[in-house]
């Protein structure tokens, strides 16, 4: 269950580009369920012990451990032990709130361990391990200075996060592969085509379309998509309509098929599988948990 979740935007008509909130999970088994986002995401396990499926490996995490999933990557909690129940803290974040035009601080090359590691990297900075405590005051600092927003937090937060991907970078050195070069004014064409994806979800959008708005050739498109953010196109299109169905269920009692058709599903169908994929649960599911929360 997510709660008291706070958010920096980058960019005030899209959805939030980082984000924290704390979650919690009873101890059982569950049954796995393929997800995965658009998001990079950090998670402090704050207590309890869990198996983690990532990529469809399993990994036991407990109190302390730190777990790096990039976006794209699939992954879900199967198991959780009998002791206590599972506590985690969770930041999550879009690669483009790093490489945006206009972070000045911020470069590409940070989100090496995110988005070009190999399938032989473990996805878990164990609890005993000095940086593993130093992420871990770090990202509790962040969602405080995000709580109590006081003057230039946004900045404070934006400092703690270099830092996290400075340490992950040197830690992890060894497991990122080299990425696809891209120039400043790449960078900006590509903030530009995702900006009007965020602006056109409920539009009938095509490869083409979003390309041109870049004002780069499809292919070389996809290909710069893809090495900045981790997902293809279509995955990053898909979860950010899905990301804005939740919203269209958790603030007004629209029909879940009036809800399929303002977010640019093309079939009530693919809607539910698709918000399934993303969130764990159908859409009429997500709406009765929210109202009874």
């Amino acid at each position: 269950m997510k709660t008291e979740e706070v958010v920096l935007r980058a960019k005030t008509k899209e959805q939030a580009l980082f984000r924290m909130y704390y979650s919690s999970a009873e101890p059982g088994r569950r049954e796995y369920i393929e997800h995965h986002h658009t998001e990079v995401e950090l998670s402090y396990i704050l207590c309890g012990s869990c198996e983690w499926q990532i990529r469809k490996r399993p990994f036991v995490c407990g109190q302390g451990d730190i777990v790096l999933l990039g976006s794209d990557e699939e992954h879900y909690i199967t198991g959780i032990e009998e002791c206590e129940p599972l506590k985690l803290l969770n930041l999550r974040f879009e690669p483009r709130f790093i490489w945006s035009p206009g972070n000045d601080l911020f470069d590409p090359r940070y989100l090496g361990i995110f988005l070009h590691h190999g399938g032989d990297f473990e996805n878990r900075l164990p609890a005993g391990d000095a940086a593993a405590g130093f992420v871990a005051r770090l990202m509790l600092e962040m969602y405080q200075e995000c709580a109590a927003a006081k003057p230039e937090y946004e900045l404070i937060v934006k400092a703690e996060l270099l830092m996290i991907l400075g340490l992950l970078g040197r830690k992890f050195a060894d497991f990122v592969h080299a990425s696809t070069p891209t120039s400043a004014e790449h960078l900006r064409r590509l903030d530009e085509a995702l900006t009007y994806i965020n602006e056109n979800l409920a539009s009938h959008l095509t490869l083409t379309k979003i390309a041109r708005a870049a004002g780069m050739s499809n292919s070389y498109f996809s290909t710069i998509f893809k090495a900045m953010n981790g997902v293809s196109v279509w995955d990053y299109v898909t979860g950010k309509r899905v990301e804005l169905a939740k919203k269209y269920i958790r603030e007004n009692e629209k029909s879940i098929t009036e809800i399929s058709g303002l977010c640019g599903f093309n079939t009530i169908a693919n809607f539910n599988r698709s918000f399934k994929m993303v969130t764990h649960c159908t859409p009429s599911g997500y709406r009765k948990t929210w109202m009874e929360d």
